[in-house]
């Protein structure tokens, strides 16, 4: 996170305030280890640098951040959302991007720590990182990103999120999958139940996405990477051309006849229209989703489709046989622009640019 320290907090702190004290020297303790990006401008460096109520090693930390205070100003300015440390009023207007700290109301708060990630598996965590290396690459930044990968599955990450909101603790950042089964389909119970607790409590240091454009992290994997795969080559998708959005398709588990109903129905014959055999397969589902049993069971689709795989998916495992693959790390460390679908574009960008400013961080110092 960039921490932007602000004069009035100084002035304080050049006071014996202690509650200023303590934020400067946990902030200095950031930089130091290379938990977040502190910035300040010049003035109020040199007045950190000299200040007697810091102890002589917080001083020479913060000489460290003056003496690379010309590339920081550079990145820092380039940088939207940030935390700003101050005992100003906050900002009356809603779009304001930046949170304000400040230090005689928010005690306990370890700003020396840094950003926690939150997702539904310790994987996308993991995969995350390529997607902002990729915005960093993009944008020509080169600057270190930190943070604590957490995870919480299914339901049980909303109850993390709200952990880490009554904490008040860290940073906190949570990506879920929208679970949409097509692009106007309804967002799945666990975010939903998240945006809840959010707006309940609405917490100035945690903060959630959800990729709308796509229905969960494995459509967010270039197909060119999970082609690349193993005998991947050999899956459907591959060996029949199938050419259409798999935004939304369920990537481990495949299109499933059982599960195609209503405007799920409605979506995948629009999208399957120009192959012949696979919506010969759908029409044979229009039983299960006739307006006189819109909602069928599985039952009833083994009756009529005897509930058969119209496209097969890629298995269970798909993230992590990636994850394990020397050769498909290397893929997705060299994504690039044109690898990517117009929805992954969109989410890898806007990812890439929310873990970048929420994790942004200095390198640590050298002892």
């Amino acid at each position: 996170m960039l921490i932007e320290i602000c004069e009035d907090v100084v002035v304080l702190a050049e006071n014996n305030d202690s509650d200023s004290i303590t934020v400067l020297e946990k902030i200095a303790m950031a930089h130091r280890y290379g938990k977040h990006f502190v910035y300040a401008s010049f003035p109020v460096l040199i007045r950190l640098c000299k200040m007697q109520s810091l102890n002589k090693f917080t001083r020479k930390i913060y000489s460290d951040i003056k003496k690379h205070h010309a590339s920081s100003g550079t990145l820092a300015s380039a940088i939207g959302f940030r935390v700003k440390v101050t005992i100003a009023s906050p900002p009356a207007s809603a779009s304001i991007n930046y949170i304000q700290f400040n230090p005689k109301l928010v005690s306990g708060f370890e700003l020396y720590e840094e950003t926690h990630l939150l997702a539904e598996n310790l994987l996308d965590c993991s995969f995350f990182e390529y997607i902002v290396e990729y915005y960093k690459r993009s944008m020509g930044i080169n600057s270190p990103v930190c943070f604590y990968p957490m995870q919480g599955g299914g339901d049980t990450i909303k109850m993390v999120y709200l952990n880490e909101i009554q904490l008040r603790q860290h940073f906190c950042l949570a990506i879920m999958d929208s679970d949409k089964k097509y692009p106007q389909g309804a967002l799945g119970d666990t975010c939903k139940g998240l945006k809840r607790i959010h707006r309940q409590y609405n917490p100035f240091h945690c903060f959630y996405y959800i990729m709308e454009n796509t229905r969960e992290v494995e459509n967010l994997i270039p197909l060119s990477v999970v082609k690349s795969y193993n005998n991947n080559l050999n899956k459907q998708i591959f060996r029949d051309n199938i050419d259409v959005d798999f935004s939304f398709f369920d990537m481990k588990e495949g299109l499933l006849s059982c599960k195609i109903v209503g405007d799920i129905y409605t979506y995948w014959t629009s999208q399957l229209s120009v192959y012949t055999g696979l919506n010969e397969q759908l029409s044979e589902c229009s039983e299960c989703v006739s307006h006189s049993n819109p909602k069928p069971t599985e039952n009833d689709c083994e009756e009529v489709c005897d509930c058969r795989r119209i496209i097969e998916g890629f298995g269970s495992k798909l993230l992590d046989n990636l994850h394990s693959d020397n050769d498909s790390k290397e893929r997705l460390k060299n994504v690039e622009e044109h690898h990517l679908s117009d929805a992954q574009k969109t989410e890898w960008h806007a990812i890439g640019k929310l873990i970048f400013e929420c994790c942004c961080a200095s390198s640590a110092m050298r002892t």
